[in-house]
């Protein structure tokens, strides 16, 4: 009986054991979905997004290489490896041989049938487990994975649960470089069309309401997703959805933090090409600033505190009443303070003070970053201008805010207020009339 007993409490220990080894395992594989998931929107622009990925799933998974392949159109592909030696790289042509042939999650090429075509080119380019890339019943590209050794079940697992989110990435980020090149062309055009005297105004007035009208179409089919998103993230942030983990927490933070920028800057370039197109209006109301300040500097306060920065707001205790339109109000304040963000050092503050007279009041959002150089100064309220040192630092800006923001100003009868000195930071602001 004694025996019986203790064989009955050593299988339940056994299961015990086995099902906290589960548990720990299921953990783990979500951990690391999780850091793939947020090194995955840490960048917009595709290629950094894609080298990004390659190094998370390289070192999720313990092998010697990742790479990507994305088709960029009818045409091209683009290509990162997260190895650091040289290796060739697969061709458009040689990618979509593949398409017809591989379905599934994930396939181990030694699977395959030594004489098919796909194992042949897949071994050619030393890759041992592929898996397909597919978004909206799309395909966008593959994964490859370079390893000796076969995948273990857990490391399987870890491709299995993140491949959605690596696809939707990547064709997230695909979608963004498309509508970069396609208005890089349209400028170019017009830019032809300018220089060239055969041109006629007529072609140059028609290039330009293409373009005009691919930005808002654009901006329109990028924003009703960016705001689904945005919304579902705050709502497993606010706990709709469950408990969650001081980490996933992290991750979700800078991922709602990543599509409240992406709308701002959809609603950015919509605003331009309303500005383009005549349809660009101030509605102005009575309204407290000082509430606008507040509340658009509590939104960048996480963002600030994970740079190592600090926000010191010196603005009236009591409202101060301006006829503004809120809205644009705030684009511009967000744009002079995010700006301040990304080029300010670690351990710096940023100020931002309100100011008032009888006749008027400011703002100005003060930074100790890198500057902007003196010869290019003149230049910076220009459409799509960019410093040279912020494109250095910032590679995937626009160049729209402070375009934006001196419309907006010039919309109110205000004045834009600026100060710069290289190296040692820059003042952004406006004064604005007060009636």
């Amino acid at each position: 009986m004694e025996a019986v007993l203790l064989g009955v409490a050593a299988a339940l220990l056994l299961a015990q054991v086995l099902i906290t080894m589960s548990k720990q395992r299921s953990q783990a594989i979500g951990t690391a979905r999780m850091r793939i998931l947020g090194n995955a929107h840490s960048h917009r622009d595709l290629e950094d997004r894609m080298y990004t990925l390659a190094m998370a799933m390289q070192y999720e998974l313990h092998v010697k290489s990742v790479a990507l392949l994305v088709y960029l159109d009818d045409e091209e592909c683009t290509t990162v490896d997260s190895a650091k030696e040289a290796t060739p790289v697969m061709s458009w042509k040689e990618a979509r041989s593949l398409d017809d042939e591989l379905h599934s999650k994930v396939i181990d090429v030694k699977k395959i049938s030594d004489r098919s075509h796909v194992a042949k080119l897949l071994t050619s380019y030393q890759v041992r487990y592929v898996m397909p890339l597919n978004h909206a019943d799309q395909r966008v590209g593959y994964l490859f994975i370079r390893t000796k050794h076969k995948l273990s079940t857990w490391q399987e697992n870890i491709i299995d649960v993140s491949r959605h989110d690596i696809a939707h990435a990547v064709a997230s980020a695909l979608n963004t470089h498309r509508v970069h090149s396609r208005n890089s062309v349209l400028e170019q055009k017009v830019a032809l069309a300018t220089d060239v005297d055969s041109r006629s105004g007529d072609q140059v007035t028609e290039l330009e309401n293409a373009r005009n009208e691919f930005v808002s179409m654009a901006s329109h089919q990028l924003r009703t997703p960016l705001t689904s998103i945005k919304g579902y993230l705050s709502m497993v942030l606010e706990g709709d959805a469950g408990e969650i983990t001081k980490e996933q927490r992290k991750l979700l933070s800078e991922a709602f933090l990543s599509s409240e920028r992406m709308v701002r800057l959809i609603s950015d370039f919509l605003n331009v090409s309303r500005i383009q197109t005549g349809k660009f209006q101030i509605d102005a109301k009575d309204t407290d600033i000082t509430k606008i300040i507040r509340q658009e500097a509590k939104q960048l306060e996480v963002n600030a505190k994970a740079r190592g920065l600090t926000i010191d707001l010196k603005v009236p205790e009591t409202p101060v009443m301006v006829s503004v339109d809120e809205s644009k109000i705030r684009q511009v304040l967000m744009n002079f303070m995010d700006n301040a963000i990304y080029y300010s050092p670690e351990k710096t503050t940023i100020t931002v003070e309100l100011t008032e007279t009888k006749q008027q009041l400011s703002v100005k959002v003060i930074d100790q970053g890198i500057g902007v150089p003196l010869a290019e100064q003149e230049k910076l309220f220009e459409k799509f201008f960019r410093a040279s040192n912020a494109r250095m630092q910032r590679p995937d800006g626009t160049g729209v805010g402070l375009y934006l923001a001196k419309e907006v100003i010039d919309g109110h009868n205000g004045k834009i207020i600026f100060e710069s000195k290289p190296g040692r930071g820059s003042t952004f602001g406006f004064s604005l009339p007060i009636k």
